[in-house]
């Protein structure tokens, strides 16, 4: 037996909270129209989901993001200095930080975590 605990969230738009949680595809859309890129078909834009919004599941703040997005894009730029890696393999935290502002400018967040039992 596996016990599970996923985390999940939800956002709510600032403007209009009553009516629910937003698909996250409508986000996904909606932010892709923001920074005037095409939707793609199967991937989130800038993998906002994976990055963002799973640090949003694990009950940080839009501003907790940012902070460490910035750490970790002045510990990426002070290893290019060094020599240590390539620019072309950091990630664009400035890019994310600037999703991130989108995303709260935009939206509140609900998360929270399930526990139960598999078979």
């Amino acid at each position: 037996m596996e016990i599970a605990m996923p985390v999940c969230y939800q956002l709510y738009r600032k403007s209009n909270p009553q009516e629910g949680a937003v698909k996250l595809q409508i986000v996904d859309e909606e932010m892709c129209a923001h920074f005037n890129e095409p939707v793609h078909e199967t991937k989130w834009y800038y993998d906002w989901h994976n990055s963002i919004g799973f640090r949003l599941a694990m009950g940080k703040t839009f501003e907790q993001i940012r902070t460490e997005f910035a750490q970790n894009a002045e510990e990426d730029r002070a290893a290019v200095e060094a020599g240590t890696t390539k620019p072309e393999f950091c990630y664009d935290y400035p890019k994310a930080i600037e999703i991130c502002n989108w995303l709260e400018a935009n939206f509140t967040t609900d998360s929270w975590y399930e526990v139960g039992k598999r078979a």
